[in-house]
């Protein structure tokens, strides 16, 4: 009798992968408050114009907030009087030559509010000078002449929370500011250059303002 080999067939176990959903990007509000000591009557308080990476940030009655996909370790805050750019197409937004400016520096530090409470605020160096200078890319502007700021002070935030507190701006009795022509300073400019590398996300706080800043 013939013997027949016999060939045996294994079966090797297959481990197969799933790609987990990515998790949504947590969205952090940025708040913020300016303060005109004299007027007690916030609906007289002037209509500041504020830019956030290139978007119209409405600020009214004194607050504004406006959103980031991140907890920035550091924030850059300028205040300037801007100037309507020549060309249509910019890579950055800078100060002209001989406009003054006010820049601060904020950096996130830790502050115990109690054992059980942690809160973090900013510490806040303070740069003045006169253009040209190019303004950082997250920088919050905030068009107004610099020489009409009194006071800038800090409030903490809870730690773990998704909200940011920058600093209150406390305006001089004199603060003056023509909210129209600031409102269209980068409107209908090509931003995207400025932003080629921005995956954040910046609200915009009206509908105007989208026009103001498209990727």
């Amino acid at each position: 009798m013939k013997k027949i080999p016999l060939i045996a067939l294994f079966l090797l176990p297959i481990t197969i992968f799933f790609a987990e959903p990515a998790a949504p990007a947590k969205i952090i509000s940025y708040t913020g408050t300016v303060q005109f000591p004299w007027l007690t009557d916030l609906k007289k308080i002037p209509a500041l114009t504020l830019y956030y990476k290139g978007a119209l940030v409405e600020c009214k009655d004194g607050g504004y907030l406006f959103t980031d996909t991140e907890k920035k370790a550091t924030f850059h805050l300028v205040i300037t009087n801007l100037q309507k750019p020549v060309a249509n197409t910019i890579e950055h937004v800078e100060v002209p030559k001989g406009s003054a400016y006010t820049s601060y520096t904020l950096t996130k530090k830790p502050v115990t509010a109690s054992e059980d409470t942690f809160e973090e605020t900013w510490d806040i160096e303070k740069k003045e000078g006169y253009g040209p200078y190019v303004l950082p890319k997250d920088a919050l502007i905030i068009v107004m002449d610099p020489r009409c700021i009194a006071a800038i002070t800090t409030t903490p935030w809870p730690k773990e929370g998704i909200i940011m507190k920058l600093p209150t701006i406390t305006f001089k009795k004199d603060a003056t500011h023509d909210a129209n022509y600031n409102k269209s300073l980068l409107a209908s400019l090509d931003l995207r250059p400025f932003h080629a590398n921005d995956i954040s996300i910046c609200n915009k706080q009206t509908p105007k303002s989208i026009s103001a800043f498209r990727k």
